[in-house]
């Protein structure tokens, strides 16, 4: 999709623009993988890097709270570690520091699509008065989702992107986004 890198793809998609400004944030905070191929870097691992196969590095997990981008939790684990591995971490340390903001139902968690897998969206879904947008984890399901549904049903949300809500059972909304780049 003419994306180099997750920075690239949170500037460039307009998607990504559109539900950040729907959080009122004017983007979304990357995550990152860091190269480290010396023999010198203890931990370093093969690991998930775009673009970038074969290369030992470390993945960076990250929580930040988006109006002031201050960091909430940080994460440096080898290259072959999985973000998943550390939710419940990124969790733990974004619940206890904004416990008035999820009483009130003001918290709102917005997560990459490597936290997308069902268990996941079902382990945020049983947390009482969080809110919370996460891209689905494999986009086979989604393309199967999408393949029943008219382009004419799709709403036109900016000038690049069209979505549509599926009909969910429960509180949990389905939207699905077409982007034209």
């Amino acid at each position: 999709m003419g994306c180099e890198s997750t920075k690239d793809i949170n500037e460039k998609l307009s998607g990504e623009k559109l539900s950040a400004h729907m959080l009122e944030m004017e983007r979304f905070p990357d995550q990152s993988g860091l190269i480290a191929n010396g023999k010198s870097y203890e931990l370093a691992d093969k690991g998930y890097f775009a673009k970038k196969k074969n290369q030992c590095g470390y993945q960076l997990s990250a929580a930040f709270a988006g109006k002031h981008q201050e960091t909430i939790g940080l994460f440096l684990d080898s290259g072959n570690n999985h973000c998943q591995e550390r939710l419940d971490d990124l969790l733990k340390s974004t619940l206890s520091k904004f416990k008035d903001h999820l009483k009130s139902g003001k918290l709102i968690i917005r997560a990459d699509s490597g936290y997308g897998a069902s268990n996941n969206i079902e382990k945020l879904n049983r947390i009482p008065g969080l809110k919370f947008v996460v891209k689905g984890y494999s986009t086979v399901k989604a393309k199967n989702l999408a393949a029943d549904i008219p382009y004419k049903d799709y709403i036109q949300a900016d000038k690049s992107a069209w979505v549509y809500e599926l009909q969910s059972e429960g509180c949990l909304r389905i939207i699905l986004l077409l982007i034209s780049i």
